[in-house]
C-alpha cells in the first residue's frame, strides 16, 4: 500500500518528514539523512543512514579495512532493515 504525504519547504530550505514515515522508518532526531536526485525523473530519494555508518572512519585503527565487503555488508543489513520497516508501513508486521 502506497501513500502519499505532503510537506511544504520553508524560506530556509527545511521540509518537515511526515510522522507517519519518521516513525515507521524510526527515524530519531539529529539522524543523518542521505538525499540521491535523479533529474531525469525529478525524483529526490532521501535515505536514512544507520547511526553506525556515520561513525565509518572516525575511530583510527591498525585493522586492514576492506573497504568494499564492508560497504556491501552494511547494504545487506540496511536493505533487510528496509523491508522489516516497509511491511510495518504496508501493515503487514
Amino acid at each position: 500500500m502506497k501513500t502519499t504525504n505532503v510537506s511544504y519547504l520553508t524560506r530556509k530550505g527545511q521540509a518537515t518528514i511526515p510522522v507517519e514515515i519518521r516513525r515507521a522508518l524510526d527515524l530519531q532526531q539529529g539522524q543523518a539523512l542521505d538525499y540521491s536526485l535523479n533529474k531525469k525523473d525529478g525524483v529526490i530519494e532521501i535515505r536514512a543512514i544507520p547511526p553506525f555508518e556515520s561513525l565509518l572512519g572516525v575511530l583510527k585503527t591498525n585493522i586492514k579495512w576492506d573497504k568494499k565487503k564492508a560497504q556491501k555488508a552494511m547494504e545487506e543489513a540496511f536493505v533487510e532493515d528496509y523491508k522489516k520497516k516497509l511491511k510495518r508501513i504496508d501493515g503487514h508486521a
